[in-house]
């Protein structure tokens, strides 16, 4: 009589679910399933990654004879005028040059030499124009020797950049200096034009 009472206590249980029975597949066996879903922990949300600043090129040489100057170094301005110590038949002085013009809506203001200058390394900069027209000011120079623009630019924009400041042999800073920067660059007689600075590895 009692194995006949037994049997049917299983058989009833087994009527109803496990859980009711206090029976558990799998889990904590101290804690009977409730409502059978899952609790998953809240994830703390991840902060947006802050892209890098990059600065562009204050200068590059797309091919032989043309020079291009970011226009975000003179305030944006779309013309202005080459300066510098380039010898040859086009004469680029400290106080004229070339007229710059940003014709293709790039952000670099440029020129192109019809006559090649001398082969040899030489010292640049430009100044921008806010009025093309009037061509003023005509002293607003290009200002990219910023310590912080110079380690936003890349190595290969810095390699164009010839600061009195920085000793790239030893990687470390000059004191005692009036701090100047130019751009430095070299003209084979090809007019190729390659870097010639010393601020590729400023760190």
């Amino acid at each position: 009589m009692k194995t006949n009472l037994w049997i049917a206590i299983v058989a009833l249980c087994a009527t109803f679910s496990f859980t009711a029975c206090g029976v558990q597949e799998s889990g904590d066996e101290d804690s009977a399933c409730t409502d059978c879903v899952d609790i998953v922990d809240p994830v703390d949300p991840v902060d947006p990654v802050t892209p890098a600043v990059v600065m562009p090129a204050p200068f590059k040489s797309p091919t032989a004879c043309v020079l291009d100057f970011s226009s975000a170094y003179v305030s944006g301005s779309t013309c202005g005028e080459l300066r510098g110590d380039i010898r040859g038949t086009t004469a680029v002085t400290w106080t004229d040059g070339p007229h710059m013009l940003d014709s293709d809506n790039s952000g670099y203001i440029g020129m192109a030499f019809t006559d090649a200058p001398d082969a040899g390394t030489y010292n640049l900069s430009y100044v921008g124009w806010q009025n093309c027209s009037t061509q003023s000011p005509n002293e607003a120079w290009a200002q990219f020797g910023d310590i912080d623009q110079l380690k936003a630019m890349t190595s290969e924009a810095r390699a164009f950049i010839q600061c009195n400041w920085w000793n790239a042999s030893t990687r470390e800073m000059v004191t005692g200096v009036n701090p100047s920067c130019s751009i430095r660059v070299t003209f084979d007689a090809a007019c190729n034009i390659t870097p010639a600075g010393n601020m590729a590895n400023l760190e």
